[in-house]
């Protein structure tokens, strides 16, 4: 018996009854403990404590915006976002309290076509339109947000008009998916499960499901309008992507030796530079995968039409590298400093991902190598620095090179 509420003894004989109906024994009573919180299972948990960051939250924090719909399901899905000191997650359930927030999130629903009913009853649909904030949809919050819903299964209304904001188009089923889920998005890693009786086909997928259930393109996106929607529950889990979702600069600038208040300062450059980008060219660059590259001019070349490819697809081809790598005793791949983001999206995983299909071992090579960086398989790091000391590395960088990789190549 869980979360009973009031005095043990007033069950009275009720446990020994639910034996006789039952045939089950009862192993105890577990109290009610107001001031815990713990994961909860839907939007009756929303009233008690919720997560909250450690610590004094920074200034200017981002605004997060989850939409409290009637049916409100999995909601530790923005659990994750309350943690963050630089994220101030509110739940919004009227026009006057939307304001102007960064994010916009639509949640899972255990009534999809009910709730967007009710979302579109208040008037909240064309006011999230007018926010200008991003927008994320995740599973019911995902639905509602393509052209169409078939449902002869959970409303039972049938073909209802979704809000049109993504090309995407789900039909229920009557069989549930529920399965964990691991995979790729903006170039980092994420997991997470799906439980749901919709389908949904979508035209521009942002994420890469590669998994024991296989591998096939998730999601759908319109980075023109920073709208995104996903099936994927608990993908704001993963550290780097929900890092990569909110904002580069963190991510980026301290393999470069930033500082905190260098962090912050660049930040707000680079919201400086999407702010201008957007007010010359009508384009919003700030959910655009690599637009924070060199500098923040990635996305001015976006902005002016450019289309943006990530450098290592351009230099491998030009190269060929994966012909070249065929064969090969070893490969050898170099970053200043070496944390878990070289290896997504960068140089040394690009490496490490087209060694890893033709069988050969890779040597990272860094200046220095984060303590607690988690190497995948059939990748060994070494720090220069910690190898041959600062001024060494600094120093004579290609000799060193050379004799790390003499001894790689010596112990076979």
């Amino acid at each position: 018996v869980n979360k009973f509420r009031g005095d043990p003894a007033l069950l009275g004989g009720v446990t020994e009854e639910l034996r006789r109906r039952c045939g089950v024994a009862t192993l105890g009573v577990l109290p009610w403990i107001h001031d815990v919180a713990l994961d909860a299972e839907d939007s009756l948990g929303l009233d008690g404590p919720r997560p909250r960051a450690w610590g004094t939250p920074t200034a200017d924090r981002l605004d997060v915006a989850v939409i409290r719909l009637p049916h409100l399901a999995n909601v530790t899905d923005f659990d994750a976002l309350s943690l963050e000191p630089g994220v101030k997650v509110r739940l919004v359930e009227r026009v006057s309290a939307l304001g102007r927030p960064d994010l916009v999130v639509l949640p899972g629903t255990k009534a999809t076509v009910a709730d967007l009913e009710w979302l579109r009853g208040r008037g909240l649909h064309r006011a999230i339109e007018a926010s200008g904030a991003r927008v994320l949809g995740i599973c019911g919050g995902y639905q509602m947000m393509g052209r169409t819903i078939v449902d002869h299964v959970e409303s039972g209304r049938g073909a209802v008009e979704g809000l049109g904001w993504l090309d995407a188009d789900t039909v229920f089923e009557a069989d549930k998916i529920t399965r964990p889920r691991r995979g790729r998005a903006l170039g980092a890693e994420v997991t997470g499960y799906q439980i749901h009786h919709g389908r949904t086909a979508s035209e521009d997928p942002w994420i890469t499901l590669d998994d024991g259930w296989g591998r096939h393109p998730e999601g759908a996106a319109d980075a023109d309008a920073a709208v995104f929607g996903t099936s994927l529950h608990g993908l704001f889990e993963s550290d780097e992507f929900r890092t990569t979702f909110l904002d580069a600069a963190p991510v980026f600038a301290p393999q470069k030796g930033a500082t905190p208040a260098q962090v912050e300062l660049l930040r707000r450059r680079l919201e400086r530079l999407a702010q201008v980008y957007e007010q010359t060219y009508g384009v919003d660059v700030r959910m655009l995968v690599g637009s924070g590259a060199a500098g923040g001019l990635a996305g001015g070349l976006a902005a002016v039409g450019a289309r943006l490819v990530p450098g290592f697809d351009v230099v491998a081809e030009e190269l060929e590298l994966q012909e070249r790598l065929e064969g090969a005793d070893l490969a050898v791949a170099g970053e200043g400093f070496l944390d878990e983001q070289s290896f997504a999206g960068k140089a040394v995983g690009g490496v490490v991902e087209l060694a890893a299909a033709a069988g050969v071992p890779v040597l990272a090579v860094a200046g220095e190598v984060l303590d607690d960086v988690v190497v995948p398989d059939g990748v060994e790091a070494v720090s220069l620095v910690e190898r041959f000391g600062r001024d060494r590395a600094v120093g004579a960088t290609l000799t060193c090179v050379e004799e790390v990789v003499a001894e790689r190549l010596a112990r076979g």
